[in-house]
């Protein structure tokens, strides 16, 4: 088995009100994609200006955008001959509010709804969703925890763990 890294960072900075301004690359493999550059707002209810889009809206392209790319990249694996495709993906969540605390968000549910036009049958079809599915990125950091950590001064300390101040 050969193992290919695929590494992106992304930098975010504060912009003007909630807007954020990202400076993105990929690490690795070296020279694959172009360095890009976004930004996402918020609306009213966080005092945005809504002159992006927020960051949940490039969460769900990313993720619908994924899944499409590796339908089409292994149909010809598998067998199954594709037409038009089409992914409709959708995020629900919720925020928790509790007085005057900050609210937390919970996540609902994530549905990937495909319309394929193919005259493959539906075990067929149910193979390549699944490889699809093993193959998204997107959908595979969906399993893991998201680690926080904060620098101070020259350290990196692991804020979802027990907190002490770095011995000077």
């Amino acid at each position: 088995m050969r193992v290919v890294p695929l590494i992106f960072e992304a930098d975010a900075r504060v912009g003007e009100g909630m807007r954020t301004e990202v400076e993105g690359r990929c690490l690795a493999p070296a020279g694959e994609f172009l360095p890009f550059t976004m930004a996402t707002d918020e609306g009213p209810f966080h005092g945005g200006a809504r002159s992006a889009p927020p960051p949940l809206a490039y969460f769900v392209t990313a993720l619908a955008t994924c899944f499409l790319t590796q339908m089409r990249a292994f149909a010809s694996k598998v067998g199954v001959r594709l037409g038009d495709i089409a992914v409709h993906a959708r995020v629900e969540w919720e925020a928790h509010l509790d007085g005057a605390r900050p609210y937390t968000a919970h996540g609902r549910v994530i549905t990937l709804d495909m319309e394929v036009d193919s005259p493959a049958d539906l075990e067929a079809l149910s193979r390549l969703v699944g490889v699809a599915s093993r193959a998204c990125y997107v959908e595979a950091l969906l399993a893991l925890p998201v680690r926080h950590r904060l620098r101070r001064g020259d350290d990196w300390l692991d804020m979802d763990g027990p907190q002490e101040e770095p011995k000077a």
